[in-house]
C-alpha cells in the first residue's frame, strides 16, 4: 500500500473501531445512557420495569448490529481494501456514511424533540475520518493508476 492508502486504512480502522466500541458499550449497559435520562425526563430508577425491558432490548439491538456492521467493515478493510480492490475504495465509505446518516437521523430526532444532547461528536469524528480516508485512498489509487499508464 502507498502512504496515502495506509493513512486512509488507519482512518477507517479508527472509525470502525469506534463503532465497535460503541456497540460493546450499548450491549453491556444495564441502564440507559445519561443523555437518554435527559430525553425521557426521569432517572432510570423511576422508569417502569416494562419500559426498562424495552429500552435495554433496543440498546442491545443497536449494540449488536453495530458490532456486526463493524465486523463486516473490518473484513472489507483487511481483505479487499488492503489488496487494493477498486470497488472497496468506494464500498467502505458508502456503507460507513450511510450508517452515520441513519444514526444522525435518529439523534436529530432526539435532539429536536427533547432537551437531551446526543453524542454528536461521535458522528462528526466518524464522518470526518471516513471522508478523509475516502479522499486519500481514491486520490492515491488514481495517482497509482496514472503512473502505471505512463
Amino acid at each position: 500500500m502507498r502512504l496515502k492508502t495506509k493513512i486512509a486504512f488507519w482512518c477507517y480502522f479508527t472509525a470502525i473501531f469506534s463503532q465497535a466500541s460503541a456497540g460493546v458499550v450499548y450491549i453491556s449497559r444495564k441502564a440507559f445512557m445519561p443523555y437518554h435520562e435527559v430525553a425521557v425526563g426521569m432517572p432510570w430508577v423511576d422508569v417502569p420495569s416494562s419500559i426498562k425491558v424495552l429500552i435495554v432490548a433496543l440498546m442491545r439491538i443497536w449494540g449488536g448490529t453495530s458490532l456486526i456492521f463493524a465486523l463486516a467493515l473490518f473484513i472489507l478493510l483487511f481483505i479487499p481494501f488492503r489488496e487494493s480492490r477498486g470497488w472497496s475504495f468506494f464500498a467502505i465509505p458508502f456503507l460507513m456514511l450511510t450508517n452515520y446518516a441513519a444514526m444522525s437521523y435518529a439523534m436529530a430526532h432526539v435532539d429536536l424533540n427533547t432537551p437531551a444532547n446526543p453524542p454528536w461528536s461521535f458522528i462528526i469524528c466518524g464522518v470526518l475520518l471516513t471522508v478523509i480516508a475516502c479522499v486519500l485512498s481514491v486520490t492515491d489509487r488514481n495517482q497509482e493508476r496514472d503512473s502505471k499508464q505512463r
